[in-house]
Formats: C-alpha cells, sequence, structure tokens
C-alpha cells in the first residue's frame, strides 16, 4: 500500500512532500491498524492530485493524522514502561489499535476527501488552475543575465575566457568554439554568463545571443532562439529552411557571439545541420558551449575546451558567508562560523549545493538546527535544486551505464576506484554488454568506464596514478540515492534498535544491505532483525567496516543473520571472524545462484560451497587468512565414495578467486566426474603464492583468465574446450606437444615480463603484451614469436628499456595486423631495424610516450603496403623523420600523426591521394618536405604552436604543388 501512495517522479516537489509523509512508517502503519482500505486511500491520493492548489490544507489534514499517530505511540510507550521491563522495539501494528476518542480514523478520511472535493469545486472562482505536476528534474531555462555579488573564485578562469573569446586566431572558414565542461552545479552557465556581459566582450562583437539548449537539441527551436535573439523579433514559423536563410542573411559577415547553454548532445550530424547559416560570419566569430560532456565539445569541434574545477574552500566559504550571515558578516557567530565551514566542506566546492544549503540556514542563529543540517544529507535539505541538477546526468544516461554507475554505490566515500579492477568488477556482475563489434569484456568496460569519466561522474584522483580515480561526495551520494537498494547502516550508539527495526518490515523486497554491522553487540541483537522470515528478499548484503576486519568478531552475530532460504543473492563483506556460519553452506538454500565473500580476512578455511545446488557464480576476494583450499571446499567432511561419486558444484559456471595473497594450494576432492562439471569460466587473479596445477576435468571451461600468479603451471590438456585465454605475469603455461590443447581457441590475451618462462606461445594467441621486460631484445630476435603456427595478430610492447642493437627481427610476418610501442626507452636500438622489415599485413602502427637519445628514422611505406594508421606521438629524441614510397607500389595509408615530438626538425613525406597528415606541436620543426607529382594534392593539417603556421590548415584541392616542394615551419 505504501508504494500505491509514492507518486515519484509524476509529481510536483510540493506534492512530493505531502505524498512522502502518508508513505511515512508511522503514519501507514497507524492507517494500517485502523484497517483502512486501500481503495479509498488512492482516492484520497487522486483528490490530492487534482486539487494542487489546496497544499497547504492537506498539510494541515496529514499533521492532524501524524499527531494523533504519534499521540497513541506515546502512549502505548507508556503503557509498556509500566507493564514490562522489556525494552525491544515491538512491531508498530500493536499500537495502532486503539481509536480515536471522537470518530473512527475512516469517518475522519471521508471529511477530508469531501474538504477537497469541495475546496476543488471553489478552485474557479478563486482563480486557480489545475497542477498537472512536474518532475523531479524540472529547470528553469538559463539567462544571460547573472548576478556578480555572489560570484567567488573564477575571476581568472573569466580572464582566461575572455582572452580566448577576444582572439582572432580562428580560420576565416570556421567558427571558433569554445567549451566549459564540468559536472552538474559547478557554475559552467554563470561562467559564461560573466564572460557574456563582459564590457570588453560585448564592445567587440556586432551580434550575441544566448541559448539554453537543455537535453533536447531541436535544430529549429535553437535556429529560432538564436533568430529571435539577434533581432529582438519573434518568428512564428517552424520551417527549418526559412529560419536558416533568415539567420544567415542577419549575421552575412558580422562578427558574432553565440552562447548554447548546457548542451548534450552528442550527434554530430545535429551539430553540423546548426552550424551551417552560421559559417557566413565574420572572423573571429566564436561560439561557446556549456556541457557536462567531453564528448560533445568533441563533436563540436571544440578548439579550447575548459575543464571546470571544484571552487576553492575559501571561496566556497566566502559564498556560504555572503548567504547565511546576515550582511555577510559571521563574525559575532564564532560557534556557527565553526560548523558553517564543516558544513561548506561537506559541500566539496559544488558551487550549487553551498548555495542551497547557506540560503537554508539564512538568518538562522540556532546551533542546534546548524548542527542537524551537519549531520544531514545533501538531498535531504536540497531536493529542489542540488538533486535536480545532478541527477539530470543520470536521467541522460543509456540503461547500460546507468547499471554500471549505481553499482558504484557498493564503495565508500573517497574511496580510490582502480579503474582495471572495477571494470573487472563489472563484468562478475554482468553489467556489461556483448559488443556486435566482437571487442573483448574489457574494452567495453573501459568504453563505459571513459563515457562515465567524460560525463564527470568520476574524477582523476590528485593523489594517485592515472589508474585511479574518485567520485565527488555528491555524486556517490546520488549513486546511493538511484541505487534502488533498502539500505541500513547501523551507527555507534543504536546499533541494537537500529537493527531490531528490521524485524517489522516483513515485506521487504528486492536488495537489502545492512553496513555497519560492528555496531551489532551480540547475537540476540541480530535475532531481532528476524532475517529468517523475509520471504521476499533477493539480494543480501552483510557488511562490516574497513577497520573491523581487524577485530575476531562473534560468530553468533552472522549466525544469526540467517535469511530466508528463497534468497538468490548473498554477499558478505569484511566479516571478521575465523569460521562462516553453516547457513552460507547449507543446501536448502536451493535458490542461491551468487555468492561473493570479500576481504573476510580472519577466516581460515572455506566453507563447503560445492553443496549449493544452484550455485551459478561464486566470487572469493581478498581472503588473506586462506592457505589452503582442499575437500572442505567441496563438501562437509572427508571424502568418502559416495560422497565423490556425486560431483562437487553442480551448478557453478563462474569461479574468481581474488588477492588471495596468502593462498598456497588447491587441492582436488577426487570425484570421478569432476569438481565443476559446469563451469565455463575461471578467474584466478593475483595470488602469488599459489603454486601447482588448475583442477582436473575442466572439460566445459570456455574461458581462462591468470593474472599475478607467477608459480601456477597451466596444463593445456586440461581445458580442451577454452576460446578466451588471458594470462598476465603468471607462471609456465605447460604444452603437452606444440599442437596440443587450446583446440578451441578464438582469442587470447597474454602479457608476460619474466621471458625465462616462455619457450612457445600457446597455439591461437592473437593478442600478446610485452610488459616491463628486461630481455625485449631476446625475446624480439629468436622464440617464441618466430613460430609457424603463430598466429598473432596483436603485439604491445610496453614500459620497455632496451639495452643494445637489435640483430634482426623475427616477428610474425603471416598474421601480425597491429603492433603498439608505449612508455618504452632507448627506442633508437629498435625502431630503424624494426620499420626496415617487410610486414604484409601490418595495418596499423602506434608509437606513442616513449624516448631515445637521438634518432634518425626512414623508411619505405613499400614494405607495408597494408598500412593504415601510423601514429607517433610524444617521441622524444627524434629528430628527423624520412617516409618514401616506390612509385607503383602499392599502399593503403589513410592516416598519418606525428604529434608532440618536439625534437624533430625535419619531416619528408610522400603525398598520397587518399592519405589525411597531421602534424601537431613539433616545436622545433624547421622543414617539412613533400614530393608530389603535378595533379595530386597534399592535404595536410598543422597545428603546431608555432606563431607562424598556428592553426592553420591546407586543405586538399587548396595548393597544387610542383614535384619538389617545399613548406617552411
Amino acid at each position: 500500500m505504501a508504494g500505491a501512495l509514492v507518486g515519484g517522479a509524476f509529481l510536483s516537489a510540493s506534492l512530493q512532500v505531502l505524498f512522502d509523509r502518508l508513505a511515512s512508517r508511522e503514519v501507514v502503519s497507524f492507517i494500517r491498524g485502523q484497517k483502512l482500505s486501500d481503495a479509498l486511500l488512492k482516492k484520497l491520493e487522486r483528490k490530492l492530485l487534482v486539487v494542487h492548489a489546496v497544499l497547504n490544507d492537506a498539510e494541515d489534514i496529514l499533521d492532524e493524522i501524524a499527531t494523533e499517530a504519534l499521540r497513541h505511540k506515546m502512549e502505548v510507550a507508556e503503557s509498556q514502561a509500566s507493564t514490562s521491563q522489556v525494552g525491544n522495539i515491538m512491531d508498530m501494528s500493536t499500537w495502532v489499535h486503539a481509536p480515536f476518542d471522537s470518530q473512527s480514523i475512516e469517518s475522519r478520511v471521508e471529511e477530508i476527501i469531501d474538504r477537497l472535493e469541495d475546496m476543488a469545486r471553489d478552485r474557479a472562482v478563486l482563480g486557480l488552475k489545475e497542477g498537472v505536476g512536474e518532475k523531479l528534474s524540472q529547470r528553469w531555462p538559463s539567462t544571460s543575465l547573472v548576478d556578480e555579488s555572489l560570484v567567488y573564485g573564477r575571476n581568472d578562469e573569466k580572464q582566461k575566457m575572455i582572452e580566448l573569446v577576444l582572439s582572432d586566431n580562428a580560420r576565416s572558414d570556421e567558427i571558433g568554439v569554445i567549451s566549459i565542461v564540468g559536472m552538474g552545479g559547478l557554475g559552467k552557465t554563470t561562467l559564461a554568463q560573466l564572460l557574456y556581459n563582459d564590457p570588453k566582450v560585448m564592445g567587440h562583437f556586432d551580434l550575441k545571443a544566448w541559448v539554453c539548449v537543455s537535453e533536447e537539441f531541436d535544430p529549429i527551436r535553437v535556429t529560432k532562439t538564436i533568430l529571435e535573439e539577434i533581432t529582438s523579433s519573434t518568428f512564428e514559423t517552424n520551417n527549418l529552411n526559412q529560419l536558416q536563410v533568415k539567420l544567415k542573411e542577419r549575421i552575412n559577415t558580422k562578427k558574432f557571439l553565440l552562447v548554447l547553454d548546457d548542451v548534450w548532445n552528442e550527434d554530430c550530424s545535429n551539430w553540423a545541420m546548426l552550424q551551417t547559416p552560421l559559417k557566413g560570419g565574420a572572423k573571429g566569430s566564436k561560439i561557446v558551449v556549456t556541457t557536462r560532456s567531453t564528448n560533445v565539445a568533441v563533436v563540436m569541434r571544440a578548439v579550447y575546451s575548459h575543464c571546470l574545477g571544484e571552487l576553492p574552500s575559501e571561496d566556497s566559504w566566502s559564498l556560504f558567508r555572503k548567504l547565511a550571515f546576515e550582511n555577510g558578516d559571521s563574525s559575532a557567530y564564532p560557534q556557527l562560523e565553526a560548523i558553517g565551514k564543516k558544513i561548506v566542506d561537506k559541500c566539496q566546492g559544488l558551487p550549487l549545493a553551498v548555495k542551497a544549503v547557506g540560503g537554508l540556514l539564512h538568518s538562522e542563529v540556532e546551533a542546534r538546527k546548524w548542527d542537524d543540517i551537519l549531520n544531514s544529507q545533501i538531498w535531504d535539505l536540497s531536493t529542489d535544486t542540488v538533486l535536480p541538477a545532478l541527477r539530470l546526468s543520470y536521467n541522460y544516461l543509456p540503461s547500460h551505464l546507468k547499471q554500471c554507475f549505481a553499482y558504484c554505490s557498493i564503495f565508500p566515500k573517497d574511496y580510490e576506484l582502480e579503474k582495471e579492477k572495477l571494470i573487472l568488477l563489472w563484468m562478475a556482475e554482468g553489467l556489461l554488454q556483448e559488443s556486435k563489434g566482437k571487442r573483448r569484456m574489457e574494452e567495453v568496460g573501459d568504453l563505459y568506464f571513459h563515457e562515465l569519466l567524460s560525463k564527470s561522474f568520476f574524477q582523476n584522483s590528485i593523489w594517485k596514478k592515472k589508474t585511479h580515480f574518485v567520485m565527488h561526495d555528491l555524486i556517490h551520494d546520488l549513486a546511493q540515492l538511484v541505487s534502488g537498494e533498502f539500505s541500513v547502516s547501523l551507527e555507534d550508539g543504536r546499533s541494537g534498535s537500529g537493527i531490531g527495526e528490521l524485524k517489522g518490515l516483513s515485506d521487504i523486497k528486492g536488495t537489502l544491505r545492512i553496513s555497519k554491522l560492528q555496531n551489532v553487540k551480540c547475537g540476540r541483537d541480530a535475532r531481532e532483525a528476524n532475517l529468517k522470515d523475509k520471504m521476499y528478499i533477493e539480494k543480501l548484503v552483510l557488511a562490516w567496516d574497513w577497520r573491523a576486519c581487524d577485530i575476531i568478531q562473534d560468530g553468533d552475530i552472522i549466525d544469526n543473520l540467517r535469511p530466508h532460504t528463497n534468497l538468490k543473492r548473498l554477499s558478505i563483506n569484511r566479516f571478521g571472524g575465523s569460521r562462516f556460519p553453516t547457513w552460507v553452506a547449507n543446501p536448502l538454500f536451493s535458490n542461491l545462484q551468487t555468492l561473493e565473500l570479500w576481504d573476510c580476512e580472519n577466516c581460515l578455511s572455506l566453507p563447503p560451497l560445492g553443496q549449493l545446488p544452484s550455485l551459478e557464480h561464486l566470487r572469493i576476494s581478498g581472503m588473506n587468512g586462506i592457505e589452503r583450499v582442499g575437500s572442505e571446499f567441496y563438501h562437509y567432511g572427508n571424502a568418502s565414495s559416495s560422497i565423490a561419486v556425486k560431483p562437487s558444484f553442480p551448478s557453478l559456471q563462474t569461479l574468481r578467486f581474488e588477492q588471495m595473497d596468502n593462498w598456497e594450494k588447491w587441492l582436488c576432492c577426487g570425484c570421478r566426474r569432476g569438481e565443476f562439471p559446469r563451469l565455463q569460466e575461471l578467474y584466478i587473479i593475483l595470488c602469488p603464492k599459489l603454486t601447482g596445477k588448475l583442477p582436473k576435468q575442466l572439460r566445459s571451461l570456455k574461458k581462462l583468465e591468470i593474472v599475478g600468479c607467477p608459480q601456477l603451471l597451466v596444463p593445456s590438456h586440461r581445458v580442451p574446450a577454452i576460446s578466451k585465454l588471458t594470462m598476465v605475469d603468471c607462471g609456465k603455461l605447460q604444452l603437452k606437444r606444440p599442437a596440443s590443447g587450446f583446440t578451441s581457441l578464438q582469442f587470447s590475451l597474454v602479457k608476460i615480463s619474466n621471458i625465462s618462462q616462455w619457450k612457445q606461445l600457446p597455439v591461437g594467441v592473437h593478442r600478446l603484451s610485452i610488459t616491463e621486460c628486461d630481455s625485449l631484445e631476446t625475446l624480439i630476435e629468436e622464440e617464441p614469436l618466430q613460430s609457424k603456427t603463430c598466429v598473432l595478430k596483436v603485439l604491445e610492447i610496453r614500459y620497455c628499456c632496451l639495452s643494445r642493437s637489435l640483430r634482426r627481427v623475427g616477428l610474425p610476418t603471416n598474421a601480425l595486423q597491429s603492433l603498439e610501442i608505449y612508455h618504452c626507452s632507448k627506442l633508437e636500438f629498435l625502431l630503424p631495424v624494426l620499420l626496415r622489415c617487410h610486414h604484409p599485413f601490418l595495418k596499423n602502427i602506434y608509437i606513442r610516450y616513449n624516448t631515445c637519445d637521438s634518432l634518425s628514422l626512414s623508411f619505405s611505406l613499400s614494405i607495408f603496403p597494408r598500412l593504415r594508421h601510423f601514429e607517433i606521438f610524444e617521441l622524444e629524441g627524434l629528430e628527423f623523420l624520412y617516409i618514401s614510397v616506390s612509385e607503383g607500389d602499392p599502399t593503403s595509408l589513410k592516416y598519418l600523426n606525428i604529434s608532440r615530438c618536439t625534437d624533430v626538425v625535419y619531416i619528408e613525406l610522400p603525398a598520397l591521394d587518399a592519405a589525411w597528415y597531421k602534424i601537431s606541436n613539433c616545436l622545433k620543426l624547421k622543414l617539412l618536405k613533400h614530393t608530389l607529382s603535378y595533379d595530386q594534392k597534399f592535404p595536410c593539417t598543422l597545428c603546431t604552436t608555432h606563431p607562424t603556421f598556428q592553426d592553420q590548415e591546407v586543405h586538399s584541392g587548396s595548393h597544387c604543388l610542383s614535384q619538389q616542394s617545399q613548406m617552411f615551419v
């Protein structure tokens, strides 16, 4: 019934307050106790929806019900105190049966409905209109006006943006687009308003227009708004052609400034359609775009993107003080000042949140009120401002990204997210969709991550390396808000009653997460939660704090948190006891499909999970107390002949062991049919001490991933059906004979650092990554890369340092399609030899973030007939580059990029009809030489910072150069 009362996203903010109160536990329990019918309550709900203008009266009515409910609660509490010494919280249905003194609750509600109907009939007389409700995220469109007295800490950014807007260095045939990018609430619109209203900017342009684009990018509406802005007239037509023709006529040869505020569109065709009439503006015309997504800036081809950061703490405090204290003076309130600074810190530099809370506390001088605000969630304080601003970003995500973002609510605030590990977690949860383009799931996860990063859901960690990220506190709150979980956090001092309050909530459905379980004092308190009778819970998460796992905890607590056997998914996080409860592996849990055991470091053995009949996905992570996994993992007691006949883990499809620092042995149980008859995916990650071999008879295994297990031996004949293989920093791969094992292999990734472990690559390895290898020269010159059976398609060389010149290069020529070299040094020993070897199938060469002492590089495209992409990005020490192609030889080159090679002084390139060249940020480049026939054209983009050629482009068809032509930079 409570769910039926909540109108959610279909109610206006004010009605939502009323419905929240209708759905509150006290009111609902009170009404249930009076046996009030659902139909009558729904009728009341409909009347509230119709009579939107009489909210004050409706609030009074609900106040009466709530007050009466609380009065009854107090009376029952007093009665209990006099008859019993037991202090447990009782089910609320026991204290709502007493009738009202004057009349029954049902007649009271009938009277309420009559009053509302009278008010509805009177609304025409009062001049009121029926409200239809509005979405929570409804916002006013922005305008160009700004109150500069409420702007702090943006002056430097404003001056920088003004300089960019006033510069006339854009090409005459292009409009300079400048983007301001950042998460919702940071002040992107405010910065654009400051820019738009600056006197120098106003005097610089002939025409100005401000358009609030918002989520729906409608070219007709946007074009019409621009036209109305620059003409101060209205246009009734919706004919896009007429609007564009008029717009082009109005701006012809005039210098204009256009601000497109709050752009979400990532479709380049929409942008192309909009900008067509704008190209007639004079040189120096500018478009300023505010957006939450870096992808928007890319689509709109922004020449400069400014990533707006959080407001510094001092400026945040100045803004808060301006709004919260009379005349912005806090000196008379030192106690409030101390609390206020903590509140500002909680806002984490988000101006929108600072404004919301500062306005809420305006002229409030009671310290108790300020403390309440400090201890509340920002969402509770300002749901009409902060929540819509940030939730809008979530609402705009596609469904697959929404799931991945909501999943991040499981991490604590300020947690350092490691990208690769997070992607693995997404994979384990089944949140990544299969790629139509046959991308690996890791690559799909990487795309998902960077999509969320581009939209400011993640931020780079300022403390750790580039692979670590954090979530802004308010973004983390948003993740928790949208995660859809029923969550109970048991804080200090109220743990017993906190978990006991779950007792009466017998209808909880879906997911239940109980955190801070270290605050539960004894098993009796845990038993009060009565989880075993909550038959509708499908997923249960039991979580202790990070520090709690250091303490060996009372096993009686988790014993008494046994859920109902209908449970489908169970996660136990950071439990500090030495053993798991017996119910975890009880075969009666016949519906349990997914089980996760996280960071339970004090547990010395695993429960007999092999007995769970329906378990499909098992994840065991951070169990540092485990040294041995044996028969106890498969079944109770010692293996007997009768038990061993029956296979363990009969339904298990995915098994993951992660970060098991002390795990040394994995023993088999001796079952004739194998331990894992249906296992399809096996992951063993970061188990540095694990020795021995994999279990026998993994006949159904299709995917095997082993990372960071240097002592583990992988016999290929034990995994005959495997189709996907990933091995990173692992031990030896045992091949029974050169062509044995992996007969079904379709995709594989092998990463190695110690080449002494490898005598031959397994048959079918498609992708090889060599990382931090001290003997790279030997590996490239000799086995295993020269095997005739090698079908290697992608070779990556990362973080390697060469020490001598190569005698030869033995890379496979019959299959290699992509060569990638990243973060390596001393490349003068590798590249000259490598780029003289014939590779008929090579399509891509990427050389990025490398160094060499001094290099003159020369090669012919004739030896790479299928090469399409060639890129040298940030190669320190490269001084001369000569690329040629013999006349008549085939070449497929489409894209060549030489960027940020700060030492190069001379480049010689062939000119190809279909190729596109980009040379950028080569600061010392003096001579660019190219050879072509008379009727050939040379498409080349020069984006160097050299003052002579900054932002210049020579388009195909714009220059026809003679056979020996030179361009000086």
